[in-house]
């Protein structure tokens, strides 16, 4: 087995895991809660789903903010590599 099928397994393996437990926790949080924002108020969801909704929206947000970062290192590194080759 490679390196890579098994950082493939146990990413699987950790992705899996925090869907159950996030499914679990959904499950025994099932209190309608209802969220006021500044200028309006949400449906009334259960406070697990609210948790697993602002979790995601959290991730996704972490995610995008470090790819932009990572774009602007892999520009830098290819102009640095340009330069050094000319």
């Amino acid at each position: 087995m490679s390196l890579d099928t098994l950082c493939r397994f146990v990413r699987v393996i950790l992705v899996l895991g925090a869907f159950i437990i996030g499914a679990i926790f959904a499950l025994f949080n099932n209190h309608p809660v209802r969220l006021n924002f500044v200028f309006f108020e949400s449906a009334s969801l259960s406070l697990g789903f609210w948790l697993l909704i602002f979790l995601f929206l959290g991730s996704i947000l972490g995610i995008g903010s470090s790819s932009i970062i990572l774009i602007r290192y892999k520009r830098l590194i290819a102009k640095m590599k340009k330069k050094v080759s000319e």
